[in-house]
C-alpha cells in the first residue's frame, strides 16, 4: 500500500472510529470504571484525540479503555491505527493481531493488520492478510 493511502486509512479509521463509539457504548454502559469513567467513553475520547492529531493522548486513553474492556475490537484497532501514526508499527502489528484473535471475521481488523505487515515488508503475511479480509467481505486496499 502506498504511503498516501495508509495516511487515508488512518483517517478514515479513526473517524470511523468515532461513529463505532456510539455502538460500543451501548454495549459497554454496563462496564464502568469508578475513577476513569466508562470505556465507551474513554474510546470516544480517544477518537476524538486521534483525530485531533493527539495521538500520544489518544494512545493513553486507548490503553486506559482497554483495561476496562480489553476486548473491545474498535479500540484495538484504534489504539493500532494510533501506533501507526506514531511510526510504532511493530506495536500497532500486536493490537491488530489481538483484534484478529478476539474477533476473527473481522475484516477491518485483518486490513489493519495487512496493511501494517505491509508497511513492515512482510507481503507475503499481508497478502495472506488481505486475503482473508477479502474472504469476510472486506475491500482490499492494494
Amino acid at each position: 500500500m502506498r504511503p498516501a493511502r495508509i495516511e487515508i486509512l488512518l483517517i478514515v479509521m479513526l473517524i470511523g472510529g468515532v461513529a463505532l463509539a456510539g455502538c460500543t457504548a451501548q454495549k459497554s454502559s454496563d462496564t464502568t470504571s469508578g475513577a476513569g469513567g466508562d470505556a465507551a467513553t474513554i474510546f470516544a475520547q480517544a477518537d476524538t484525540l486521534g483525530e485531533q492529531g493527539n495521538y500520544q493522548q489518544a494512545l493513553t486513553a486507548y490503553d486506559q479503555g482497554l483495561q476496562i474492556d480489553p476486548n473491545n475490537i474498535e479500540a484495538l484497532n484504534g489504539k493500532g491505527a494510533t501506533l501507526r501514526a506514531l511510526g510504532r508499527d511493530d506495536e500497532a502489528l500486536a493490537a491488530f493481531t489481538r483484534a484478529t484473535e478476539v474477533d476473527p471475521s473481522s475484516a477491518p481488523s485483518w486490513m489493519n493488520r495487512g496493511d501494517v505487515l505491509e508497511r513492515l515488508g512482510r507481503t507475503t503475511e499481508a497478502d495472506a492478510a488481505y486475503k482473508k479480509a477479502t474472504d469476510l467481505g472486506g475491500t482490499a486496499q492494494q
